[in-house]
Formats: structure tokens, sequence, C-alpha cells
């Protein structure tokens, strides 16, 4: 995941918690420059990975310009070895879309994320622009772009306060809207010190029940349903399967995060000096994968909570993103900030996942991976691979 612009944005979202980062730069420039893109190509491009994936996250990354994503392409191709696939995604508000950047992402098979939070009334609360004016319409033209010039693309939705009661209607209108490929994020904010949730975290126990919602919704669809992120990894678990999705997995050792910089951490949640793991300018990626910082993040997953070690969801939840533990300080004991959804969510949908687990490796031969709308496909397939998007962009 590399930030070429930092979280510098053109939207002022109110739950976005990577304009906090800036503070860790001092309010250096927060554009990446030649030299720093030039090396972290070269690191991961000849790095002995025979398919690296390049995720370009903000902020906005489109701030950095067309002039940069097309040296991004130049470099790939100069530094790539014999054999190699490269996998370009980018996760944007979309706002900035027009033409030339479709042609350009529909040229170099980029795979496009795209942020909205459901209808104009809902996501107009809290996508806005500095003068407080929604950004809703200026996504819409976005998207259908994106639409018109076939680039392949999904959709990411926080789930927050304002859209969590509102699980069918944000469903629907994104299936109205033809999108076939889904990814709702829980908001989980923290404050400065990110020692507990903020304000605008969303309730746990509403966002257990929007997961329900959606489910039966999602479910209901039949065979031609959509892709939804969450509910096709859960699939994956139910089936034995690692799922792609880090927050289902056994470990955290998804991706690194890349700041503009150079300077590499195990995650974008921990851009702290703390976790800092080196700097692709002076550092080689086998330096960082020795890294004492990287073998302590990947151990952090599978410490779990007593609670966590005794739930009977442990094979699907995982104990959940690590970050939502808050180091024990949660209320009433609680092992992780949305367990109690995610109790209410497994309960409900446990039996009907393992149904579907049970029918995809029933009808395909050998260990394989659901794909979008139930078809399967062999892991690692274009399809299946998407931006890592959170509550940014």
């Amino acid at each position: 995941m590399v930030k070429p612009v930092c979280g510098t944005c053109n939207l002022t979202c109110s739950y976005c918690y990577y304009r906090q980062t800036g503070q860790y730069f001092n309010g250096a420039p927060a554009r990446m420059s030649d030299e720093v893109l030039r090396e972290v190509v070269r690191a991961f491009c000849q790095s002995a990975h025979p398919c690296p994936h390049f995720s370009w996250q903000g902020g906005e990354p489109m701030l950095a310009g067309r002039e940069f994503f097309q040296k991004v392409v130049a470099y790939q191709q100069a530094f790539r070895r014999p054999g190699q696939a490269i996998v370009n995604m980018f996760q944007t508000n979309g706002t900035l879309l027009d033409e030339a950047w479709c042609r350009l992402f529909k040229r170099w098979d980029m795979l496009v994320g795209i942020s909205i939070d459901g209808p104009p009334e809902i996501h107009d609360k809290n996508r806005t622009y500095p003068n407080g004016a929604g950004s809703y319409q200026d996504v819409l033209r976005g998207l259908r772009l994106l639409q018109e010039h076939q680039v392949e693309h999904n959709v990411l939705v926080l789930v927050h306060n304002d859209n969590v009661r509102h699980a069918k209607e944000v469903y629907r209108f994104l299936r109205d809207l033809g999108e076939d490929f889904l990814q709702f994020i829980p908001c989980v904010v923290t404050g400065l010190d990110r020692s507990m949730p903020g304000d605008q975290a969303v309730d746990p126990v509403a966002y257990g029940q929007f997961l329900c919602e959606v489910f039966d919704e999602w479910l209901g669809d039949g065979p031609k349903r959509t892709y939804d992120r969450t509910f096709n990894n859960l699939v994956l678990a139910a089936a034995g399967l690692e799922p792609e999705i880090c927050v289902f997995r056994r470990d955290c050792a998804g991706c690194l995060l890349i700041e503009h910089n150079g300077d590499v951490f195990p995650c974008d949640f921990l851009v702290q000096p703390e976790w800092r793991l080196g700097n692709l300018r002076t550092d080689t990626l086998s330096q960082i994968f020795r890294h004492p910082r990287w073998l302590a993040f990947r151990s952090l997953k599978s410490q779990w909570p007593p609670a966590c070690r005794e739930c009977r969801h442990i094979d699907l939840c995982r104990g959940g993103c690590p970050r939502d533990r808050f180091d024990g300080r949660l209320p009433d004991g609680e092992p992780n900030y949305l367990c109690r959804g995610y109790q209410i969510f497994f309960d409900h949908a446990r039996p009907a996942l393992v149904r579907l687990a049970e029918e995809w490796l029933s009808e395909t031969p050998g260990r394989l991976a659901p794909d979008r709308g139930g078809v399967l496909v062999r892991p690692g397939n274009r399809r299946r691979i998407h931006p890592r998007g959170r509550h940014r962009g």
C-alpha cells in the first residue's frame, strides 16, 4: 500500500483518521518524489514475489497527478523481472475522475476502488468539501465514468452511525447503481493517542445488525448475487481456507504501508514512530522483513484475549483487527470493540455461511476460492484482487 501524497485530500470527511498522520511528518511536503517512487517500485519488482501488488491510496492519490502514475507504469516495466505479473490498485474518493483518468486506468488495467456512503442524503453528511458542500454528485459522476469506460472497479462503503441503521436502503441503492463488487468497512475512529474508540466509532451492536440485514439481502439475491468482500471472505473461512481480507486472516502480514517519503510501516493504522520499520531509500525489503517490529506486528493477531479463545466463532472472526482491542481498555471486558456486533452477526449467519462453503467446495474439485457471484476461481485470480480499502479516500 503506497501513499504518494500521505493524507492530503480535496475532501474533509468528518471521520477521516489519516489526516492525523501528517503530524508524524511535521508538516513536510507530502508528495512522493521521483527518487522515492523509483526505489519503491524497484524494491518490489526486484523481489522474489511473482506478482507484486501496488495499492495506491491516500488521502486522495489522484492529487499526485497523471504524470506521476505514468512514471509508476514506466518504472514497473523497467524493473519487472521476466515472467513477473504486476497488479495496480487505486483507491479514490472519485470526485476528480474524468475521461482522461478513466482512459489511463483502462489502458493500465488498474483496479479502482471508489468510496461512497449511500444515497446523497447519507453520503453528504460526512463526505464533504472544505466549504461544507457535499460530494455525492461528483462521486456519482466519477462512478458513471468508470462504468462507461468499463474500468474494473469496486465500491467501498464506510459503515458509521449515519448509515448503520439504513442497511437495506444502502445495499439496494448500490445494487441499483449496477455495482457488483462491494466492501463494507466499519468506522472505528480513534482519538489522537489511539487508546480508545472515538466519538464517531460505529455502535457495535448496530453494526452487527447492519451486517445481518445486508447478509439477508445478499443471500436472497441468489446465485447472481454481488461479490461482498466480507461475506465471500467468511465463506472462505467457513470452508477452512485462508481469507484475503486481513481482519479474518490468521496473521496481519498482508501488506506493507509505504509513506510518501519512503518510510515503511506494517499497517496504515500504525503510522507512528514506534512502528517504523525503515525507509526504502536506505533499507532493503529483506532487512525490513527481519525487523523486530515486523515480527512483533505479525504476532499481534494470535495474541487473543481469554474471551476469544473460548468463543465458538473464533474460527471465523480470528479475533478481528488488533487495533480494535485497544489494549484491554474497553468497557465490560470486551475483547474487541466490534465483538458484540460480530457475535450478533455470526449467530445469525453462520449456518448459511457453512452451507455456502459446502456447496462451493462440492461443486469444484480441489481447494478453490469463491469469486464474485458464486463463481469459483483459483486463489490469486485477478477478479478477487481489490484495494484494501479503509475509511479514507
